[in-house]
């Protein structure tokens, strides 16, 4: 922790001050790339205003990266105790998730001033993922923090038997996270962990959590087990079912018949590791993105509910046309093997495709599929997802559900 020290200030220009006084977690490489000549990557800095008052401390990335700097404290000097305190804050935040899941997400990266870092909890497991190089040591620092503050608070009801720290590789427009890319740090490696949601048990391998994939559209799950007539006894069409969590959430809820289309082959394998004993089910290895079409046109029967959930479709501002054009297409598509009175829900990650503009997306495909939908609900993030107006980039995940009339 003693190597985590301020190593130079940087006196920012007025665009930066205001965004950090406004306490965006982000300095871009293009604003300060004169000033970082002498600043290797994981250096401490301390950023002032052009009076030379002190705006806050952050970790330097590197003149390679597009974000410079991420800003680990505002204001004030970065210390121990600062940290703690928001790890407490946030961790407390979580607690009401223990009454039916021992699965969720500990730290939300910049929503929960931690930017570049997110710590996932699953049943006495953390896995912690950094997003540059330079905060690897700021990541163990925070790791060894929540495992001393969890350990000598019996109050909270956690445990924590193993850590891990994971790093990702990106390829292209996906972080792909390998076996390798996941190292122990404390505890036994396990190649399952066993978690819990509400009644049901699901086994996961860690390595391809993928930044919290269980957990992120756990709104959704809870939205069904309230509205479990919009699952109970009907055909359910669930695109890009991932590691099958909702799957087999929607088989609990009594769905007549599940249809998971993936394509990731290791997440069909945890997929029907959990699934061996539902004869209601049927798992497809497709891409979605090529073989759709052809899917839709050799249904036979209609659904009931479409569940659509794709990947992030984009990193950056110049896949936003293209990405536009695959969301239509899916929606379109989904729509001719939707049954009337059938329910289509909408999911999206791509945080550059505001909730708005989302469904202005969705109902300009109903408007050229010549179909009528109305709009039965949005829904909220979950308390282990927050959103914060410091940061709209981390408002990314949408969740719309339509009613075909």
């Amino acid at each position: 922790m003693s190597k985590l020290t301020p190593k130079k200030t940087i006196i920012l220009d007025s665009i930066s001050c205001s965004t950090v006084k406004k306490e965006h977690p982000w300095i871009f490489s293009k604003r300060i790339e004169s000033k970082t000549k002498d600043l290797k990557s994981g250096d401490l800095v301390i950023l002032l205003d052009m009076e030379g008052n002190r705006l806050g401390t952050g970790i330097f990335s590197g003149s390679d990266e597009l974000i410079a700097i991420r800003i680990i404290e505002f204001g004030s000097d970065f210390s121990l105790e600062g940290l703690y305190k928001k790890l407490i804050l946030a961790i407390e935040k979580r607690l009401p998730l223990l009454v039916y899941t021992d699965s969720f997400r500990l730290i939300h990266g910049e929503n929960d001033f931690f930017p570049g870092i997110n710590v996932d909890y699953h049943a006495g497991n953390l896995i912690l993922r950094y997003y540059s190089k330079s905060l690897y040591l700021f990541s163990r620092m925070i790791l060894r923090a929540i495992w001393e503050l969890v350990w000598n608070n019996s109050e909270w009801k956690l445990r924590i038997e193993n850590a891990y720290i994971q790093t990702p590789n990106r390829t292209g427009k996906s972080i792909i996270n390998k076996d390798k890319d996941l190292r122990l740090v404390r505890g036994k490696r396990s190649e399952y962990i066993k978690i819990r949601y509400r009644n049901i048990s699901y086994l996961i391998k860690p390595e391809l959590q993928k930044g919290g994939i269980y957990n992120d559209i756990r709104n959704l799950r809870d939205y069904l087990w309230l509205h479990k007539n919009y699952v109970y006894d009907k055909r359910v069409l669930n695109l890009f079912s991932n590691n099958g969590l909702l799957s087999k959430c929607l088989i609990n809820l009594g769905a007549d018949s599940v249809v998971s289309l993936e394509d990731s082959r290791e997440c069909i394998e945890v997929h029907k590791v959990n699934s061996k004993n539902d004869s209601n089910e049927i798992i497809l290895k497709k891409n979605i993105f090529i073989e759709f079409q052809e899917f839709v046109d050799s249904t036979k029967n209609n659904y009931n509910l479409i569940i659509i959930d794709p990947p992030s479709l984009t990193s950056t501002s110049k896949e936003k046309p293209q990405a536009i054009k695959i969301y239509k297409k899916l929606i379109k598509l989904s729509l001719k093997i939707l049954d009337k009175d059938g329910i289509l829900i909408l999911c999206s990650c791509s945080n550059r495709i505001h909730s708005n503009e989302f469904e202005s997306i969705s109902k300009n495909a109903f408007l050229e599929s010549e179909t009528k939908m109305k709009r039965l609900d949005k829904l909220s993030a979950e308390l282990d997802h927050p959103e914060i107006k410091q940061f709209p980039e981390g408002h990314y995940f949408k969740v719309h559900i339509y009613k075909k009339l």
